[in-house]
């Protein structure tokens, strides 16, 4: 069945915006919008259902922790150290790298299942908050440096 589904493509990618969309049959379905930044970005962010990042080379996107951060959950690829801020199932999912096929699905699945998407939602906000919050990452950077100050080991 066919989806009423709109995505923004928000990237560093040189895409020749309006030409990308006609040829690509999307206009009016996808924004390719460039590089994204500031409040335009956290609008951009707030306004969504889900944040999409299928990578085949990466550590841990600042860009998922953004997302989390703003309660969206996560359909990307386990790769690098995403497995750090992604629990599958849980405040996003996974997909295998270079597989659209189970892309669509995880997109199409997270955009109809309302209840799963609120709770994975609160826990991409709750991952963020208790994992990831500068304030606790500084304390725990502090407390080695304390350690190793001390003459321990960290």
């Amino acid at each position: 069945t066919k989806t009423s589904l709109r995505f923004a493509w928000a990237c560093y990618a040189d895409l020749k915006k309006d030409t990308a969309a006609l040829e690509l049959k999307l206009t009016g379905k996808v924004a390719f919008l460039g590089w994204t930044r500031g409040e335009e970005k956290l609008s951009l962010l707030l306004s969504s259902q889900c944040f999409v990042l299928p990578t085949s080379n990466e550590g841990l996107p600042v860009a998922i922790l953004e997302a989390l951060g703003c309660g969206l959950p996560v359909i990307t690829t386990d790769v690098g150290s995403i497995g750090e801020a992604i629990a599958d199932g849980e405040n996003g999912c996974f997909v295998p790298v270079h597989d659209p096929a189970a892309l669509a699905r995880a997109i199409v699945r997270i955009s109809r299942d309302a209840e799963g998407w609120q709770r994975m939602s609160r826990n991409a906000r709750r991952t963020a908050v208790e994992k990831f919050d500068e304030r606790l990452l500084f304390e725990q950077i502090g407390a080695v440096y304390r350690t190793l100050l001390e003459g321990g080991t960290a």
